[in-house]
């Protein structure tokens, strides 16, 4: 079995940084900045490559299983807990900033009870 380059991985979670800052620019009205931009000219692609470059195929049945089962539990349980904080730190700097948010298709202002 081949061991991993810890490099890929490194440079990988880089990536991944990257992405949730571009993003996070993008949200509170960066968009056109110089930083914005450079961070768009490359942080989706290079995440793509270095998940590419790091890809296995599986021969067996049994094999594909542990990959799907891998797969769910390493990357997508972080993903989900992940958008499921962002979620909630990005209401409260709404509320703070006592901004109307859209729930539902209407527009409310939604006040937090602390």
């Amino acid at each position: 079995m081949a061991t991993r380059k810890r490099w890929v991985d490194q440079v990988r979670a880089l990536a991944m940084i990257l992405i949730v800052l571009g993003h996070s620019l993008g949200q509170t009205g960066g968009e056109g900045g110089t930083i914005y931009n450079w961070l768009y000219l490359f942080h989706v692609p290079l995440c793509v490559v270095l998940s590419g470059f790091l890809f296995s195929p599986r021969n067996t049945l049994s094999d594909g299983k542990r990959y799907v089962k891998k797969v769910l539990l390493h990357e997508y349980v972080p993903y989900l807990i992940w958008g499921a904080l962002s979620i909630v730190v990005y209401l409260v700097l709404m509320c703070r900033n006592n901004s109307a948010i859209r729930i539902g298709g209407g527009v409310r202002n939604w006040t937090p009870v602390w």
